[in-house]
């Protein structure tokens, strides 16, 4: 039976693993390198999952870091820009500078994925500091009240961060929608695990030792 992995799954997983990784900028970060498996296991097969799509793409991630930083060549010398995302950036060259000549957007698309992708990783973890607040046992009415509407505040614009994960979707993954999950899974190593039931698992595993 034909199963596919989207590009869309990929950037959020990249995103949640940036977000649950904020430490590896810091004093953490040559012990994971070395030993990657000793993350958690949401994080490590998300990792196994990026490194698998990347693989396929003739693309290496050879560590942690590399994907933390986005610093594994994914705009590269022979990189072809996504079609749609020209034209989003040709639109916009043209209400802007009222110009309708070619222009080469290769030296300004690292720029880009930087920027909006800091973007979005920043507003997942505000995201996740309020909702997290809130539900925090011990912390004061005020502080909980103030959380609760900040996160709603937020939340209200989940919707309009589907034009960010699109553009970033299109940077990353230039024309591409989808991958043979069957592909990945023999000959890229990708893991086919259930990720819902992996957090699950997480999740409890972490009530427990509280």
């Amino acid at each position: 039976m034909e199963s596919f992995v989207t590009t869309e799954e990929i950037v959020n997983e990249i995103v949640y693993f940036h977000v649950r990784n904020s430490h590896l900028g810091h004093k953490y970060q040559d012990y994971y390198v070395e030993t990657p498996s000793k993350m958690v296991k949401p994080i490590y097969t998300r990792y196994l999952r990026i490194q698998a799509v990347f693989k396929s793409m003739d693309i290496a991630i050879n560590n942690i870091l590399e994907l933390y930083y986005l610093n594994f060549n994914i705009i590269k010398d022979d990189y072809i820009i996504d079609t749609n995302l020209k034209g989003l950036l040709d639109d916009f060259v043209l209400k802007l500078l009222k110009i309708n000549t070619p222009i080469a957007y290769d030296s300004r698309l690292s720029s880009i994925l930087n920027s909006l992708f800091d973007f979005r990783v920043n507003y997942e973890k505000l995201c996740n500091r309020h909702l997290e607040h809130y539900y925090l046992e011990g912390i004061g009415l005020s502080s909980r009240f103030s959380s609760k509407v900040i996160y709603s505040v937020i939340d209200n614009y989940k919707e309009k961060l589907q034009e960010v994960d699109n553009i970033l979707r299109m940077l990353i993954f230039p024309n591409i929608q989808m991958f043979d999950k069957n592909l990945l899974i023999e000959k890229f190593g990708f893991p086919d695990d259930d990720l819902n039931l992996i957090d699950e698992e997480h999740r409890k595993s972490l009530l427990e030792d509280f």
